[in-house]
């Protein structure tokens, strides 16, 4: 609860802000727009990471350019500070669970996206985890900060590309599926040049942790393609050490979903049936056994987001006709 209180501290200092200042937009004020990417809490709750987006402004002289982000850290309502140099273009920021360090996803000039970490109180970034030949798509640190479980595009087919230099190009339709693959690498003083493969089937597209460090929750669809993706995302409960897998059984699409801190339930937004046109219901998923349960099945509304609280307690947005509703379950 006092994350959710820095939070709304931190965008009431902005509101009260912008209601001071208000004034009429202009074309101008176009070309400042910044949006806030990636979010993350200080697991003692105190400071916050967030990445911002934007492109060059134009009106004062910069050259036109594609999108940057940047990585800042707020202290307080009316208290955030660059926290990198602003040529680099950072994602997926994460703070280490102990809470020391800062990590991101950047790509050092030509070389892949890799993990990079910083401590919070000043110090060079370093490199903490890349799989060679391949960029890093997202990542999760283990528990205990030991490990990070690493999210990457499918491997390089060096065949395809000599044809593609004789000139044959073509791309045949579901005919050449590139799935995800997992890995999970070591931290320590040297980077791990060989992470460990971790095979799951099908299409991974997002990966967490139980707080026991031992069983991974990951979404899966039966192909790359964005069909597959909509309609038949599934929730895989992974077991680290036997390779075992379990599936949550869902009849339909797949929204947010978000592990309890306990990590005996998930809290799971899904479709109630395979003709549902949106996934509106939220579930919750018994770790243990797999079965699942609606929290609201029929009630004329729409489940968006949830997120748990540290004592246990769900939070969940609902829509209910033109409003939002912040409800605690």
């Amino acid at each position: 609860m006092y994350r959710l209180n820095l939070v709304t501290a931190l965008l009431t200092g902005v509101c009260l802000s912008a209601t001071a200042s208000a004034r009429p937009m202009t074309p101008e004020d176009v070309a400042k727009l910044e949006s806030v990417g990636a979010v993350a809490v200080s697991p003692d709750g105190k400071r916050i990471a967030y990445s911002t987006t934007s492109l060059p402004d134009v009106t004062t002289g910069e050259k036109n350019g594609t999108t940057r982000g940047r990585l800042k850290l707020a202290y307080g309502p009316g208290d955030a500070r660059a926290f990198l140099p602003d040529d680099m273009n950072v994602s997926g920021v994460k703070f280490s669970p102990d809470g020391r360090m800062i990590a991101f996803l950047w790509a050092d000039g030509d070389e892949d996206r890799a993990v990079y970490a910083m401590p919070i109180d000043g110090g060079a970034w370093r490199k903490i985890a890349a799989v060679e030949g391949a960029s890093i798509n997202s990542f999760v640190y283990s528990p205990d900060g030991g490990h990070v479980y690493v999210l990457t595009g499918a491997a390089k087919d060096e065949s395809r590309d000599s044809q593609r230099e004789a000139g044959f190009n073509a791309i045949v339709y579901e005919e050449e599926e590139k799935l995800n693959r997992l890995y999970r690498a070591r931290i320590g003083e040297v980077i791990d040049e060989a992470p460990t493969a971790i095979t799951v089937p099908g299409y991974v597209t997002s990966i967490d942790l139980l707080p026991d460090g031992r069983t991974a929750v990951i979404e899966t669809a039966p192909t790359p393609n964005i069909d597959d993706f909509y309609t038949s995302n599934r929730v895989n409960f992974v077991d680290l050490a036997t390779g075992r897998i379990r599936v949550v059984e869902t009849p339909g699409k797949l929204g947010d979903v978000e592990v309890s801190p306990d990590g005996r339930q998930l809290s799971m937004i899904a479709g109630v049936d395979i003709n549902d046109p949106a996934e509106t219901t939220l579930h919750l998923v018994d770790v243990a056994s797999g079965d699942y349960r609606a929290l609201n099945a029929g009630a004329p509304e729409a489940a968006v987001d949830a997120e748990w609280l540290s004592d246990g307690r769900l939070a969940a947005i609902i829509h209910v006709g033109a409003q939002s509703r912040l409800r605690i379950y």
